[in-house]
Protein backbone atom coordinates (compact mmCIF):
# COMPACT_ATOMS: atom_id res chain seq x y z
CA UNK A 1 0.00 0.00 0.00
CA UNK A 2 1.15 3.44 -0.72
CA UNK A 3 4.18 4.22 -2.67
CA UNK A 4 8.11 4.78 -2.62
CA UNK A 5 7.27 8.58 -2.25
CA UNK A 6 4.48 8.23 0.34
CA UNK A 7 4.57 4.95 1.86
CA UNK A 8 1.54 3.70 4.16
CA UNK A 9 3.04 3.34 8.14
CA UNK A 10 0.56 0.77 9.39
CA UNK A 11 -0.11 2.51 13.22
CA UNK A 12 0.02 0.46 16.17
CA UNK A 13 -1.51 0.73 19.70
CA UNK A 14 -5.41 2.30 20.12
CA UNK A 15 -4.41 4.20 16.37
CA UNK A 16 -4.58 1.10 15.23
CA UNK A 17 -8.33 0.81 14.85
CA UNK A 18 -10.06 3.80 12.83
CA UNK A 19 -12.52 5.46 13.42
CA UNK A 20 -16.00 5.07 11.42
CA UNK A 21 -16.43 7.75 8.76
CA UNK A 22 -18.67 9.00 6.00
CA UNK A 23 -19.03 10.56 3.31
CA UNK A 24 -21.60 13.40 2.26
CA UNK A 25 -22.05 15.86 -0.72
CA UNK A 26 -21.40 19.65 0.36
CA UNK A 27 -24.73 21.59 -0.29
CA UNK A 28 -24.38 24.79 1.51
CA UNK A 29 -20.65 25.99 1.54
CA UNK A 30 -19.27 28.93 -0.90
CA UNK A 31 -16.91 26.06 -3.01
CA UNK A 32 -20.73 25.02 -4.60
CA UNK A 33 -21.07 28.33 -5.69
CA UNK A 34 -17.90 28.50 -7.28
CA UNK A 35 -17.80 25.06 -8.45
CA UNK A 36 -19.35 25.81 -12.26
CA UNK A 37 -15.89 28.04 -12.06
CA UNK A 38 -13.59 25.96 -10.73
CA UNK A 39 -15.17 22.11 -11.36
CA UNK A 40 -14.00 22.28 -15.35
CA UNK A 41 -10.81 23.83 -13.98
CA UNK A 42 -10.05 20.71 -11.90
CA UNK A 43 -11.61 18.49 -15.09
CA UNK A 44 -9.02 19.88 -17.67
CA UNK A 45 -6.17 19.12 -14.32
CA UNK A 46 -7.09 15.38 -14.03
CA UNK A 47 -7.12 15.36 -18.08
CA UNK A 48 -4.07 16.48 -18.50
CA UNK A 49 -2.23 13.79 -15.99
CA UNK A 50 -4.36 10.96 -18.32
CA UNK A 51 -6.04 9.78 -15.13
CA UNK A 52 -9.18 7.55 -15.96
CA UNK A 53 -11.76 9.00 -12.99
CA UNK A 54 -15.06 7.85 -12.55
CA UNK A 55 -16.17 11.52 -10.99
CA UNK A 56 -15.17 14.77 -9.98
CA UNK A 57 -17.23 16.45 -7.25
CA UNK A 58 -16.75 18.35 -3.69
CA UNK A 59 -18.28 15.83 -0.81
CA UNK A 60 -17.18 16.29 3.69
CA UNK A 61 -16.38 13.81 5.44
CA UNK A 62 -17.78 13.31 9.31
CA UNK A 63 -16.09 11.38 11.51
CA UNK A 64 -18.04 9.15 14.38
CA UNK A 65 -15.26 9.78 17.76
CA UNK A 66 -15.58 6.60 20.36
CA UNK A 67 -17.66 9.40 22.53
CA UNK A 68 -20.25 9.95 20.26
CA UNK A 69 -19.12 13.37 19.39
CA UNK A 70 -18.83 13.82 15.67
CA UNK A 71 -16.81 15.73 13.83
CA UNK A 72 -17.14 17.32 10.26
CA UNK A 73 -14.19 17.60 7.96
CA UNK A 74 -13.04 20.72 5.24
CA UNK A 75 -14.32 20.68 2.08
CA UNK A 76 -12.81 17.89 0.25
CA UNK A 77 -12.56 17.46 -3.79
CA UNK A 78 -13.36 14.10 -4.25
CA UNK A 79 -12.23 12.50 -7.57
CA UNK A 80 -12.69 8.83 -7.81
CA UNK A 81 -10.56 7.03 -10.51
CA UNK A 82 -10.77 3.59 -12.13
CA UNK A 83 -8.69 1.16 -9.71
CA UNK A 84 -4.96 0.44 -11.50
CA UNK A 85 -5.39 2.95 -13.83
CA UNK A 86 -3.71 5.86 -11.66
CA UNK A 87 -0.70 5.55 -9.66
CA UNK A 88 -0.20 7.46 -6.08
CA UNK A 89 2.45 9.68 -7.51
CA UNK A 90 0.33 10.53 -10.33
CA UNK A 91 -2.89 11.02 -8.29
CA UNK A 92 -0.01 13.46 -5.65
CA UNK A 93 0.85 15.51 -8.73
CA UNK A 94 -2.89 16.25 -9.73
CA UNK A 95 -3.64 16.79 -5.97
CA UNK A 96 -0.53 19.38 -5.49
CA UNK A 97 -1.98 20.63 -9.06
CA UNK A 98 -5.58 21.23 -8.00
CA UNK A 99 -4.70 22.70 -4.11
CA UNK A 100 -2.28 25.32 -6.17
CA UNK A 101 -5.17 26.08 -8.37
CA UNK A 102 -7.38 26.73 -5.18
CA UNK A 103 -4.80 28.93 -3.41
CA UNK A 104 -4.78 31.03 -6.35
CA UNK A 105 -8.19 31.22 -6.75
CA UNK A 106 -9.34 31.89 -3.50
CA UNK A 107 -6.43 34.38 -2.99
CA UNK A 108 -7.49 36.80 -6.20
CA UNK A 109 -11.33 36.32 -4.56
CA UNK A 110 -10.03 37.65 -1.01
CA UNK A 111 -8.30 40.33 -3.32
CA UNK A 112 -10.94 40.95 -5.85
CA UNK A 113 -13.65 41.21 -3.35
CA UNK A 114 -11.55 42.86 -0.21
CA UNK A 115 -12.30 39.69 2.05
CA UNK A 116 -10.27 38.68 4.54
CA UNK A 117 -11.13 34.97 4.56
CA UNK A 118 -13.93 32.57 2.89
CA UNK A 119 -15.26 29.94 5.28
Amino acid sequence: MGCDNYPFIKPQGHKAYPLYKSVHGVSNKPIKTLWETIGPLVHDMVKVYGSHYTSIDSAQFITYRRNKEEKTGPVTIWIGVVPGYTTANTAHKVSMDILSLLRDYILSLLRDYDLKDIE
